[in-house]
Order: C-alpha cells, then sequence, then structure tokens
C-alpha cells in the first residue's frame, strides 16, 4: 500500500513566498512625524503601514505570510508610538 502526499508543492510555493516576503520587509522604514501632534503620528502610522503592504503586495493573499505583515505593521506601530513618546519626554514635554 502506498499513500501520496499532496499540495506539498503549494506548500513550497508558500514557503518560497513567506522568505521572498521576510526579505521585502526588511530594511528601514522612514516616516516623520511631529511627537506633539497626535494626527502627525497617526499619519506617520498609516505611512508606514502603506510601506508595508507596497513592499509585499505581491503575496498578501499567502495565508502565511499575511501574521507577518500584521506583526510588522504592529511593530512598526509600537516603534513610532514609542518614539514620540520619547521625543516628548525629551522636550520636557509629556502630555500626561
Amino acid at each position: 500500500m502506498s499513500v501520496k502526499i499532496r499540495g506539498i508543492g503549494k506548500l513550497q510555493q508558500q514557503l518560497k513566498e513567506v522568505e521572498k516576503a521576510t526579505e521585502a520587509l526588511n530594511g528601514s522604514y522612514d516616516v516623520r512625524f511631529d511627537a506633539h501632534d497626535p494626527v502627525s503620528i497617526e499619519n506617520a502610522i498609516q505611512e508606514a503601514y502603506n510601506m508595508v503592504d507596497e513592499r509585499v503586495s505581491d503575496y498578501a493573499t499567502n495565508s502565511l505570510v499575511r501574521p507577518l505583515i500584521e506583526h510588522m505593521k504592529e511593530n512598526l506601530r509600537q516603534q513610532i508610538l514609542d518614539s514620540a513618546e520619547q521625543q516628548r519626554q525629551e522636550s520636557g514635554q509629556d502630555g500626561d
């Protein structure tokens, strides 16, 4: 009796796309914002999200890549928020 495993080719393709998407996501995301202006901060977050989407647009339908995209967006969001908070503290205007 033999068992034929199907779907390996599709999985291999998905894994190749994960590798390519990871490479595409790597690098810097340069956004500028005013740490004292919540609208400016939100615009910077949206700009970073757009950069992520542009870099991985070819792989966005891959179910293995989607979680990477969401993780990257959340990571960038947090980095921007942390940077804004740090800038406000350094200028002596924490806003709290």
